[in-house]
């Protein structure tokens, strides 16, 4: 895990990579949650048979639960001492080049593309890039917007 001292050492990092999370199985059941939670209930995510005669051939991960991933793998890559509370600010472009098959592995690359210091913290851009360990394209990158703020 990346650490930083101080909101001026995470300025200062920049155009830094940040490091790439360990894999995470994309599993049957972790998809019909998403479903279940979010309402989406598309049949490329829920139906086995009908996927199957899909041009995907099988079930496929929710493209917004992939994304939904970085805020677990954020925790895991990196911290800013002292900042006791992780905001989403929003997020900007956003893409979803290839599928997440259901039973496959995604990971996540980071890289702290922008920090500047505002009131009680920092406000900090990582892009993420998501890869699959079946697709020869990443499958999601992303790039979030917090506010890393003290208490």
């Amino acid at each position: 895990m990346r650490r930083f001292a101080t909101v001026e050492d995470l300025v200062a990092a920049e155009g830094e990579h940040l490091g790439t999370s360990d894999w995470m199985v994309i599993d049957a059941e972790r998809v019909r949650e998403f479903a279940h939670c979010t309402g989406d209930q598309h049949w490329l995510h829920t139906d086995p048979e009908r996927a199957s005669q899909s041009r995907f051939g099988q079930l496929i991960a929710h493209g917004f639960l992939t994304m939904s991933l970085l805020a677990d793998f954020s925790t895991r890559l990196f911290r800013l001492d002292g900042a006791e509370l992780v905001v989403n600010y929003g997020l900007d472009r956003v893409r979803f080049p290839a599928p997440v098959p259901v039973g496959s592995r995604v990971r996540a690359s980071a890289v702290l593309q922008h920090a500047e210091k505002v009131t009680q913290g920092a406000r900090v851009t990582i892009r993420y890039v998501f890869e699959c360990d079946t697709a020869t394209r990443p499958v999601c990158i992303a790039e979030h917007v917090s506010l890393r703020l003290s208490a």
